[in-house]
């Protein structure tokens, strides 16, 4: 039997992106430039987001699940849009369709 935890950790994720979605831009970017302002220490972050401006703004690295896996990591500049929504999209480099 599948191990649930992946699935529950996935809808806790989506219950925090439904929240953050509705925080108006200027307490976003606030909250951001925070965490930022952390991440400089020694200290790290886990976002959780759909968003690519979102993950940009703030990730110096984003893993990529689906399904619970993580199926690419993006980290300086690999993390850009195109290929950052063609991760999440589940595309390949080349424009196939992933597994």
């Amino acid at each position: 039997m599948r191990d649930p935890l992946p699935r529950q950790r996935a809808e806790e994720c989506r219950q925090t992106q439904n929240w953050i979605d509705r925080i108006d831009n200027g307490a976003r970017r606030a909250i951001y430039g925070l965490i930022r302002e952390q991440g400089a220490t020694a200290m790290g972050f886990l976002v959780c987001s759909s968003d690519s401006d979102d993950l940009r703004a703030v990730c110096d690295r984003v893993l990529v699940l689906n399904d619970g896996h993580v199926v690419k990591e993006l980290t300086g500049d690999d993390l850009e849009e195109g290929r950052l929504l063609s991760a999440m999209i589940g595309r390949r480099e080349g424009g196939a369709r992933g597994e």
